[in-house]
């Protein structure tokens, strides 16, 4: 009877694995090759024997699926932009394009770029001769019409507009060749030519007063050191007319790029142009920006950028990529069509890119071993419908400290602490019951336990037992560090303390919550310094067993042992429409975990944020065979 019973078991498992279509990505050779996508950390792995076997113990694995080193506590300083639309359309973000919102202009007019000379003060430019300045007031942003300042009687279009990071210099270029300057921040304007081409000036660069260049329609590629004058240059002779619509210089090194392919390279300071080959599948499409981290002037961050590397951005998704100097350009493959007309890296390896249809990418790159380039697109934002058509990135005007952690609801058990003695007995428990608690690094640093950071494509087992977890499961060849965190903590009213120390178990029914909270400072301030804003983030949720959440006003209750009312800044961030008492993350758990069984995401499974989709039964399956440290077993 008991073998009969194990083959319907093998029968099953076998089944199984046909129905799902999975895949075995644990290789025979034991190596591994875990692929750098996702946004963030993400629970890869679950492994429990609930506390009512007397051998009860429990582990949970976290993965970085990103190509950056995750730390578990950092401090951050995130960058500030803007873009800027049609219909008078302005967004920005204060967290690195996490979120975006809008800024009302009260204009119609399309606008076409804009820049900031200060960090919360900037101008946007567009059609009729519109000036729209932006200025931060509080903790957010007002535009205003300033458009009297633009001394062309004609109001032609403003096309393009560059202002130098703290410092007074800036240009404007606009229709029929107009070249505007000012010396004042952009309080007021000139015109800054001794003769006017009839051509329609695009983009306008510059670092210093005494040497600049602009680029537009016809093959139009001017360029000025001398005060009021600009000298044409001669574009490729493989495109004499092209209209050009970007351009950027590194000293006598430069890259002017058009409609229908033209890219027009220089390295003899204009004196001559070539032309640069690009893939056959984007030979006609219309290049809108190109960027090269190495010619955005003097600064003391360029040590971010390589000094060979840049990017183009065009029309229907077009993005590519160069890593000798434009000698040889590859596209990125997309599934975005939208044109895209704006491309700003913050660091070698993050970049954002921006266009139609109110679209908005976040693109990381990064150099692998073998020395070629990996790039993926790991967030699309969709703001608004509307095109953008320009952008700006500012240092930081915040410091953020963040810190990540742990919900979960467990079994715990209060261990006896002999104040009189100051010794603890970790077999005798005073308290014992079933809630949520919280585990994070600051804690585990206080027990002498730290937590190191993260590379790409590694692991970190957080276990509550450090001795059986060598004899129950089979270590991968993966990069994997390991925390004894047998100790936690919850809030507790009834306690004169407020705070209890516990040892926990996982349920044969529970969630765990990976969760990262964020402490806004201003700009000048580090950790401790003038608090402005506390965040908390959900990260990823597993859920197993028959868990429910099942009324939000329970829930925010029941977490309040972990974040109460008072505790955190003075807030409550428990409560609706803080996502943690949202019952909408109220998906369908996995489901009872079968002893010697793990909860295992698929390995094409990165976590998500859409909370009609975290958590699902899609993104976890039942693992017979734990092995930490791979990123997973089977691929739907």
């Amino acid at each position: 009877m008991k073998s009969l019973f194990n083959l319907i078991i093998a029968i099953f498992i076998i089944i199984s694995f046909v129905l799902n279509g999975c895949e075995l990505l644990t290789k025979p050779n034991g190596t591994q090759t875990p692929p750098p996508n996702g946004n963030d950390l993400i629970i890869s792995e679950v492994y429990t024997i609930p506390p009512d076997k007397y051998y009860a113990y429990s582990w949970i694995e976290v993965y970085n699926p990103t190509p950056r080193n995750i730390s578990w506590i950092q401090v951050t300083q995130p960058a500030t932009a803007f873009s800027v639309g049609d219909a008078g359309s302005i967004g920005y973000t204060t967290d690195n394009g996490v979120t975006w919102s809008g800024i009302p202009s009260a204009i119609s007019e399309n606008l076409f770029d804009v820049s900031f000379p200060l960090v919360d003060s900037g101008l946007a430019v567009g059609e009729n001769g519109k000036i729209i300045r932006i200025n931060r007031i509080g903790e957010s942003f007002v535009s205003n019409d300033v458009s009297s300042i633009n001394p062309d009687p004609a109001k032609k279009n403003l096309n393009s507009i560059v202002m130098l990071e703290n410092s007074i210099l800036g240009y404007m270029v606009g229709d029929s060749g107009l070249i505007l300057r000012t010396s004042n921040r952009g309080n007021t304007w000139a015109q800054y030519q001794t003769t006017r081409l009839p051509y329609n000036l695009r983009a306008i660069n510059f670092k210093v007063f005494i040497l600049a260049w602009a680029v537009g329609d016809s093959g139009t590629i001017l360029k000025s050191t001398v005060q009021r004058r600009w000298d044409s240059k001669p574009p490729p002779e493989a495109f004499p007319k092209a209209n050009f619509r970007a351009c950027t210089f590194i000293n006598d090194t430069g890259w002017v790029v058009g409609e229908n392919g033209a890219i027009a390279f220089t390295k003899t300071g204009g004196n001559i142009f070539v032309d640069q080959e690009v893939p056959v599948d984007v030979a006609h499409i219309n290049f809108n920006d190109v960027f090269f981290g190495s010619a955005l002037g003097i600064s003391p961050d360029l040590d971010k950028y390589d000094l060979q590397e840049g990017w183009i951005v065009g029309d229907q998704g077009t993005i590519l990529h160069t890593t000798d100097y434009g000698t040889t350009w590859t596209q990125i493959p997309t599934s975005i069509q939208e044109d895209l007309k704006y491309i700003h890296f913050t660091n070698r390896n993050e970049g954002w890119a921006i266009g139609a249809n109110g679209t908005i990418l976040q693109i990381v790159s990064f150099q692998q071993p073998n020395g070629g380039y990996a790039v993926f697109i790991p967030r699309i934002t969709r703001l608004g419908g509307y095109t953008w058509n320009a952008g700006h990135f500012n240092p930081a005007m915040v410091t953020v400290a963040s810190e990540y952690g742990i919900e979960m609801r467990a079994k715990r058990k209060e261990y006896f602490y002999d104040p009189t003695t100051r010794t603890t007995n970790y077999n005798v428990f005073v308290k014992v019951d079933t809630g949520y608690l919280y585990l994070n690094p600051s804690a585990l640093a206080e027990l002498g336990v730290e937590m190191t950071p993260m590379a790409p494509g590694s692991f970190y087992i957080i276990k509550n037992d450090s001795i059986r977890f060598e004899n129950h499961t089979k270590v991968g060849p993966g990069d994997l560090n390991q925390a004894n965190a047998s100790i936690t903590y919850y809030f507790d009213t009834t306690s004169s303390t407020g705070v209890r120390k516990v040892l926990w178990d996982l349920l044969s029914s529970g969630e765990i919550r990976l969760i990262r909270y964020d402490i806004e400072y201003d700009r000048a301030s580090s950790r401790g310094g003038d608090f402005k804003k506390f965040k908390k983030n959900i990260i990823d949720v597993v859920r197993w067993g028959d868990f429910r959440v099942a009324d939000s006003t329970i829930y925010a209750n029941e977490l309040s042992q972990v974040w109460p009312k008072g505790i955190v800044y003075g807030v409550d961030y428990t409560k609706a429409p803080y996502q943690g008492a949202n019952p909408l993350y109220n998906n369908t758990p996995l489901g009872i975990v079968p002893e010697g069984y793990s909860i295992s995401r698929y390995a094409n499974d990165y976590g998500t944020v859409d909370e009609n989709k975290i958590n699902t039964i899609g993104s976890f399956f039942m693992s017979d065979k734990p092995l930490p440290g791979w990123f997973s077993q089977r691929s739907k």
